[in-house]
């Protein structure tokens, strides 16, 4: 699937369907904090995804099977989070609710401190065709200096945290089910590109800092 498809359908598609949803759905207790909500979380994503990255070309996938999944799950994520919003009853818990707010605004001030520690190296391919002006080099500033994968981190608790603000516990489940073993699946795809540019300072660096865990932690 073509990566201006995916984009379309995120900043355009996305947003209309909150919007049609709220002004045609059913009369559901919090719909407009739920809706400002979901939008706010698609432009974020949008903003992130497509003006922070320092990629030439970031269209062109070349090799980069990860971009095109990370985008529809995205895409589903949100869909699920509606479908569950206006079809399944629930108690709303407020305590829940703001406990996945306070991981969301944590999930985000945690990728973009890693995306300001990246600096020029920030990029949103992680294998194919190396993107990036210059020459890659080992960062170990910011989150980088206590685990591996901060952005990774970041999204997982993003994708659960998103159902969890709006209490939409089966879509929790699902998110966390997808995305915990993905990041991961992406985190060692990485790690062998890494490997085979930056050679034995990178093996140096997977051995003293941990992939995901903070509590892990042989350095810091």
């Amino acid at each position: 699937m073509k990566m201006k498809i995916l984009k379309v359908t995120i900043i355009i598609g996305m947003p209309l369907l909150v919007i049609a949803l709220f002004l045609a759905g059913p009369a559901i207790k919090g719909k407009l904090l739920f809706s400002a909500f979901i939008l706010l979380a698609v432009f974020e994503r949008a903003w992130e995804g497509l003006c922070t990255s320092r990629d030439k070309d970031s269209d062109k996938i070349e090799g980069d099977w990860t971009l095109p999944i990370s985008a529809l799950s995205y895409i589903i994520l949100v869909i699920l989070c509606l479908a569950e919003f206006y079809s399944v009853p629930r108690i709303p818990n407020l305590i829940i609710a703001s406990m996945g707010l306070c991981v969301y605004v944590s999930s985000i001030a945690l990728r973009l401190w890693s995306i300001n520690s990246l600096g020029d190296q920030w990029s949103i391919h992680i294998i194919g065709a190396d993107k990036l002006n210059g020459q890659r080099r080992l960062v170990c500033k910011g989150p980088y200096r206590y685990i591996r994968h901060p952005v990774y981190l970041g999204i997982i608790l993003e994708q659960i945290s998103i159902p969890l603000a709006a209490n939409l516990y089966y879509t929790a489940i699902i998110a966390a089910c997808f995305a915990i073993p993905f990041q991961i699946i992406k985190a060692r795809l990485e790690e062998g590109e890494m490997e085979k540019r930056l050679g034995a300072v990178y093996k140096e660096y997977i051995s003293k800092t941990p992939r995901f865990n903070i509590f892990n932690m042989r350095h810091a």
